[in-house]
């Protein structure tokens, strides 16, 4: 026995605080395959070439190559298996003959010699490039007047006309008159409305012409008709552009002041000569962007440029302080202007005088209302509710206090009247205020359901005194003073008004739920509330907990609405089931309606489920029903769920036709807000989804749970209301009285919390910026727990949305705006930036979701086998998208040949159906952030697909999908967006067998291997995944999606990783060192290491990964940024694609 144990047995420390472990064997047993870099000449020209169009600066490119580090050879060895067994041909010689071509060798060596100094035919091409850019961008607009020597560029350049339009004459009397508003202007310009001059445009948002007050003269005056210029581009004879600048003219019509002119055309030469003797590179682009955006430099060339035009001035001051002083000259005018008046109005650019009248004009009609007879009898059925006992309360509250708490049963009246008391009792005042009350709900159906129940009773349209606006879906307008929204709705608009303006009253509706969203918009409103003393906050709840709410506000009064008159309604307990069955709840739902019982035999019955995969289930279940069935005509199925559209879950509230009763099935977006005034029968599963945060999956998911008290009740409510009714609840009356929670878990301390810190980064405005996300979120109602905190800062770290420093990242901007787990929102922007979304979008699908296979049983290893053909590039991920996109080939036929296709080779049927309609959301999602051109909705691409799988490859077309058949590089998106979830695979070392022909190596076992994380130790491979019995693996590096805990950790959803996807988008940067003479390049402090022979593949790797840093930071902060077609931009992504397609 050996007396060292050090050389026997490895201490394994994790990274992230866990303690150490030991692993009981020996070290020297496994290691990882070290892998040496190699690139094919090809590539590192083509990369070569993207970076010089980029960055022509030598000097910086040796500033670049100087090595970061040196990487111990101890820990190298230790870790590593540093032997090569690959046979490799590294450089071939060619003897050329006397009439021989000259070798390629050569060639490339006598380019290298010439890389900074542009040939005929290379400025040919940039030229050529340059001009075939400027005509896809521009279109129309560009145009070659003469070939090769004069190009024409039209643009409108606001900055440029500003300088010359944007201060109204002054000095004369009618100039004076008209600033202090006492002379009208001649005549109405062009593009303005005269309608809306007159106070009676009636198409509001609508209207085609600019909306603007006749007594604002310098308005006016911007909005003078702007015409083009025209910049003119000249290419004399043996003019070696872009080496040389060529001649720059800028034009107008007779009424842009000539001595502008000049001096911009002066400036743009100056600036050619500059930018071409940099770096030789072309520069109609970079002249257009300093017209565009550069106003400093206009300053700059005021002042620099005033001896052109101006007789010379003794006291002239040196051209540094002359831009100095006209800056402050420029500081000094706009002080004096007249100040804008604040937007009080939904509409933009409506003015204080505009929205007085408008006032006006709302409350002559409000009091018209009194000789209304439709009007007068809704009224009598409002006052018929409970809440309206309790109106003069409310109102005297409001008038005493900032913030009120309302407590009061669903179907109170409390979401329909208490908004209709604070807008009545504003129209009945004198008072010259505004009024703005918005009402917060956590669904789209019960905004857009209560916004047009409360236009009903004051007989008016939707989108006049009352709309509604939720996600991708406004109905509002100039004279909108109440509007209900969802809650998300709202805190998108606070990002860009923290203050709430112009809100007066904020009704934030069903608070005991206790989302994540209305959480935060309390803390928000808590804090806006010393700020806004005009601000009244109404918080309603129905449930008995006001008592938390009203201390949360420092002891805000409590109104408690007593709970409507009811019919009497009776409450039945069945059998524990710890799975929704099926074929109980129609059992059920066939007692009930044709049992032999004294409960009604008419009204609707309403079934509560945890999911649409259940109600799914149950819709096909009844649909084939001899009674509930289609064919019977005497029942309507109802389906009603979060993902269905507006305008479907309508359906729920239309009267059934008569001698048809309704069968809702319903998850639990009908336990508040809506009410179903027909409901007789209530049949609870008892189960609900919820959403959970599993930290061993990094990942959120949404779990089948039971119900709490507070749910039950709200569902048992349902019934009753027009009749006597039934609640049956499918689960025993002892686990409702001994096992059920009270109330359900704030959603804030069971899920992830990067979305509330996104929130807070993007909210800084509002909170003092020394805050950091542990201290704002501890002011939440039930704050999380600091490690939850932290713990999701390091996730948004990892993955690119917050820096170093804990500030938001462009990138992050974007993550905060997709309602999706920021992994999953990465892979799909990744997606729509290489041109691979299609694959994207099915992959972040069946992550989101589940894998379309399914495995029966008692057909396990038929199963089993048949996924395996299905099998592509040792990848569950690229396994499942092989499946799907041939079942999308199937569903091309028809949807009977889709259906048929799953059935025969183990996949669902309905999985494949909900993964179609996710992406369908995904594309909507990205549309709404900019990175897919046009305005696809989840609606049109559904009736696109008309049934037969997606419709994402017809509506977004072949450019953004070209290389999503290309699955080296999907599964190199796939690595940037799970990074940091890699393993290491340890392999035994090589031995080998003697044979008459020599010794040769034995192939490894699966079991022999293993696999290891940064941070939590040694895991395995599930069996399910298609790498499960691999052996010999050619990579050292799998990515992967969850860990799962039952007998052992396993990760499930594994991609094997190729080299260069880990070092283009792993880690934070590249750490360039020395091994034994070779050169490594590390990530991640070095657990992640290869070694390459040749200087300039690694330097040519860090160059080209702080680039592409560079170019996803810009394609992520412009999402339209066409990259495909950008000189420069589009010559890097597709070096870098060649790069990982050929790796």
């Amino acid at each position: 026995m050996r007396s060292d144990l050090s050389e026997d047995f490895v201490l394994c420390q994790p990274r992230g605080g866990s303690q150490p472990t030991f692993e009981v064997e020996k070290k020297s047993r496994r290691k990882i395959e070290m892998q040496e870099l190699h690139m094919q000449p090809d590539i590192q020209t083509l990369l070569q070439n993207a970076l010089e169009c980029i960055e022509r600066d030598p000097q910086k490119q040796m500033e670049n190559s100087a090595i970061s580090g040196v990487v111990s050879d101890l820990a190298l060895h230790r870790r590593f298996w540093m032997k090569d067994r690959k046979l490799r041909v590294h450089e071939t010689v060619l003897h050329k003959g006397k009439d021989q071509a000259i070798p390629v060798e050569y060639q490339q060596a006598i380019e290298h010699m010439k890389r900074f100094r542009l040939s005929a035919e290379e400025a040919r091409q940039l030229k050529n490039d340059e001009k075939m850019a400027l005509e896809s961008i521009y279109g129309d607009d560009f145009k070659e007047r003469l070939p090769d020597r004069i190009w024409e560029l039209a643009l409108s350049l606001d900055s440029l006309w500003d300088l010359a339009h944007a201060e109204p004459a002054t000095g004369s009397k009618e100039s004076s008159q008209m600033t202090q508003g006492k002379l009208h202007p001649q005549g109405i310009p062009a593009g303005i409305c005269k309608f809306y001059q007159q106070g009676r445009c009636r198409y509001g948002d609508q209207c085609r012409y600019k909306h603007l007050l006749p007594y604002d003269p310098v308005t006016l005056a911007q909005e003078k008709p702007r015409r083009k210029f025209l910049l003119e581009i000249r290419f004399p004879d043996h003019c070696a552009y872009p080496s040389e600048p060529p001649l720059v003219v800028i034009s107008q019509t007779e009424d842009y002041p000539g001595d502008l002119l000049l001096r911009t055309t002066a400036f743009l030469l100056l600036k050619s000569a500059q930018l071409c003797g940099s770096d030789n590179s072309p520069v109609v682009f970079s002249l257009v962007g300093l017209l565009e955006h550069d106003l400093m430099d206009w300053l700059s060339m005021k002042r620099f440029f005033r001896d052109l035009t101006l007789p010379p001035d003794d006291s002239q001051c040196s051209d540094e302080e002359g831009i100095q002083s006209e800056v402050r000259e420029v500081a000094c005018d706009r002080s004096k202007e007249k100040k804008p008046i604040k937007m009080t109005s939904t509409v933009v650019g409506m003015e204080e005088e505009q929205s007085f009248k408008d006032n006006a004009t709302l409350k002559s009609r409000y009091a018209s209302k009194n000789s209304d007879c439709s009007y007068q009898e809704l009224l009598v059925q409002r006052k018929a509710l409970p809440v309206w006992n309790a109106r003069s309360e409310i109102l005297l509250a409001l008038k005493k206090h900032q913030v009120l708490v309302i407590s009061g049963m669903t179907g109170c009246g409390k979401s329909t009247q208490v908004p209709q008391f604070i807008l009545d009792d504003w129209l009945s005042s004198q008072s010259g205020s505004c009024c703005y009350v918005a009402v917060t709900q956590p669904r789209r159906i019960s905004a857009v359901g209560l916004a047009e129940r409360v236009a009903q009773e004051r007989v008016e349209k939707v989108g006049n005194v009352v709309g509604y606006q939720i996600r991708l879906q406004s109905c509002t307008s100039r004279w909108t003073r109440l509007v209900y929204c969802t809650t998300g709705v709202l805190l998108r608009r606070l990002e860009a008004k923290p203050d709430f303006y112009p809100v007066t009253h904020l009704i934030i509706d069903e608070v005991h739920e206790r989302s994540e969203d209305s959480d935060f918009l309390m803390m928000l409103a808590r804090e806006v509330l010393p700020k806004r003393q005009d601000l009244k906050v109404i918080l309603m709840s129905a449930t008995l907990e006001a008592e938390l709410f009203s201390s949360y506000f420092g002891g805000a009064p409590i109104i408690e609405v007593p709970d409507c008159d009811t019919f009497e309604y009776e409450t039945l307990y069945y059998m524990d089931n710890e799975r929704v069955n099926c074929d109980l709840i129609v059992s059920v739902l066939e007692w009930l309606a044709f049992g032999e019982h004294n409960h009604p035999k008419e009204g609707s019955l309403l079934v509560f489920l945890p999911g649409i995969s259940e109600i799914r289930s149950l819709y096909d279940q009844l649909s084939a029903h001899h009674m509930f069935g289609q064919k019977a005509k005497k029942f309507l199925l109802i389906p009603l769920h979060s993902s269905l559209t507006s305008e479907e879950q309508q359906a729920v509230f239309k009267p059934a036709p008569s001698g048809v009763r309704k069968v809702v099935l319903s998850t639990n977006i009908a336990e508040t807000s809506i009410t179903i005034d027909d409901c007789t029968f209530v049949v609870d599963s008892g189960k609900m989804r919820e959403i959970r945060y599993d930290p061993s999956k990094h990942m959120e998911s949404l779990d089948v749970v039971w119900e709490s008290i507070a749910n039950a009740k709200q569902r048992m409510g349902r019934a009753g209301r027009v009749k006597p009714g039934v609640c049956v609840y499918l689960f025993t009356s002892h686990r409702y009285s001994y096992h059920l929670h009270v109330r359900p878990m704030p959603e804030v301390l069971r899920i992830p919390l990067e979305r509330s810190i996104l929130r807070v980064k993007l909210q800084r405005e509002l909170f003092n910026d020394d805050q950091s996300p542990v201290c704002v979120l501890g002011h939440l109602l039930e704050p999380p727990s600091k490690e939850s905190i932290e713990g999701a800062m390091k996730r948004l770290h990892e993955v690119g949305a917050l820096d170093a420093q804990g500030n938001l990242t462009p990138l992050g901007y974007h993550l905060a705006a997709l309602p999706v787990d920021v992994r999953i929102g990465k892979l799909i922007i990744y997606g729509s930036i290489f041109r691979c979304l299609d694959a994207a979008l099915t992959i972040a699908a069946c992550l989101s979701y589940r894998s379309p296979f399914v495995t029966p049983f008692e057909q396990r290893a038929a199963a089993d086998k048949t996924r395996m053909s299905f099998a592509v590039g040792l990848s569950d991920q690229l396994t499942s998208l092989n499946a799907y996109n041939a079942w999308q080939r199937a569903c091309s036929h028809s949807s009977y040949a889709g259906s048929r296709f799953a059935n025969e080779n183990f996949m669902s049927s309905r999985t494949l159906e909900m993964l179609s309609s996710l992406k369908h959301q995904f594309v909507e999602l990205l549309c709404s952030i900019g990175f897919i051109p046009g305005d696809m909705t989840t609606r049109q691409l559904d009736k696109m697909a008309r049934g037969r799988g997606d419709a994402v490859l017809t509506a977004t077309g072949p450019a953004i999908n070209e290389n999503g058949e290309n699955v080296r590089l999907v599964v190199s998106v796939l690595c940037g967006a799970l990074y940091p979830n890699v393993v290491q695979i340890l392999t035994p070392e090589v031995t080998y067998k003697q044979t008459p022909t020599g010794s040769v190596a034995l192939p490894r076992d699966a079991k022999d291997n293993r696999f290891l994380t940064e941070s939590d130790g040694y895991v395995s491979i599930h069996p399910s995944s298609v790498v499960a019995n691999v052996g010999e693996f050619p990579y050292p590096y799998i990515v992967y999606h969850e860990k799962l805990k039952t007998s052992r950790v396993y990760i499930r959803e594994c991609s094997l990783v190729p080299v260069y996807p880990l070092l283009l988008f792993g880690g934070s940067a590249l750490n360039v060192g020395l091994h034994k003479g070779k050169f490594t390049v590390a990530i991640d402090d070095g657990w992640i290491a290869f070694i390459s022979q040749s200087l300039e593949v690694v330097m040519l790797l860090q160059k080209t990964r702080l680039e592409l840093d560079e170019v996803l930071s810009s394609k992520i902060q412009q999402p339209n940024l066409d990259l495909k077609n950008h000189l420069t931009h589009g010559k890097l992504i597709d070096a870098i694609v060649h790069l990982l397609s050929r790796s």
